[in-house]
């Protein structure tokens, strides 16, 4: 399924304050390339998106530019949030991890939402209460969530694959763990 992140890169930019040739210089993509998809005139595919992720600057937009969602919390914002929203907790640091109290990290949360979200949030909460949330808080759902950069992207990918492309994708990483790389594809495969 291929999906246009067009107009979500050009809000991206502008809440960066960027011009579009800064951009460019920035994500290294070409200036043409940042012109045609902002006025329509080509997608912007998921390697365009992948290179702005990339840019340091831009990871606290990766949540949103691939799900539509964003957890204030750990510093994934969309464009329309400002910088001074999503840093208004103040962090302790404890061994290198930013620590916040957890009321004050759910009301933050809750305090960015609008309505809609918060209707949303109060029916998934209606109907399945703290399981929904217990469930969130399982490790490997952390671990998911806390992907960065090019594996959340490649993670988020996956979702929209049917069973079998998933299946043999799996078996792909079960050969390549029991060192058959022969059927690897060579960029799978160990260097030595």
């Amino acid at each position: 399924m291929s999906r246009n992140y067009a107009d979500k890169l050009k809000a991206i930019r502008k809440a960066e304050g960027m011009t579009q040739k800064e951009f460019a210089e920035i994500t290294g993509l070409s200036l043409g390339t940042i012109r045609n998809y902002e006025a329509n005139q080509n997608e912007a595919k998921a390697l365009i998106a992948e290179k702005t992720l990339q840019v340091p600057k831009f990871n606290k937009y990766t949540m949103w530019l691939m799900t539509d969602t964003t957890v204030p919390t750990s510093v994934q914002i969309a464009p329309d949030l400002s910088e001074i929203e999503t840093t208004e907790i103040t962090l302790k640091v404890k061994d290198g991890v930013p620590e916040i109290s957890p009321k004050k990290a759910i009301l933050t949360s809750l305090s960015t939402l609008n309505d809609k979200e918060l209707k949303k949030l109060q029916n998934v909460l209606s109907r399945k209460g703290a399981t929904f949330l217990m469930e969130l808080l399982e490790q490997e759902n952390q671990d998911l969530i806390n992907l960065r950069g090019f594996r959340k992207f490649v993670a988020l990918m996956l979702k929209d694959l049917d069973d079998q492309a998933v299946r043999e994708i799996w078996d792909r990483i079960e050969q390549k763990n029991k060192g058959e790389t022969d059927a690897l594809p060579e960029t799978m495969q160990k260097t030595s």
